[in-house]
């Protein structure tokens, strides 16, 4: 254990565990399943529950909007998927 003062040697790097593209895009699959379907489930909850008694321009409005704020989320999750291996960007150099 360390002393008072000591200081941890800087000489080694910590990098992230890498996933091959493979792993990236199963997990990102299954992330992808769960958050589209979890958002569908809440869009139409909120819906469902407070635009009743809304008139239809605004329901429009609400479902236009919610219908297009998946989108970004889901395109970090696909870009995450899509980055090449370590091993292809270090032997193309």
């Amino acid at each position: 254990m360390p002393a008072a003062g000591d200081t941890i040697s800087s000489d080694v790097t910590w990098e992230p565990s890498t996933l091959s593209i493979r792993t990236r895009k199963l997990i990102g699959t299954i992330l992808l399943l769960l958050f589209v379907g979890f958002y569908a489930l809440l869009v139409m909850a909120l819906g469902s529950s407070r635009l009743l008694d809304m008139n239809g321009f605004v329901t429009l409005l609400f479902y236009a909007g919610a219908g297009l704020l998946w989108v970004p989320p889901a395109a970090l999750i696909i870009r995450w998927m899509q980055r090449p291996d370590r091993e292809t960007l270090a032997g193309s150099r």
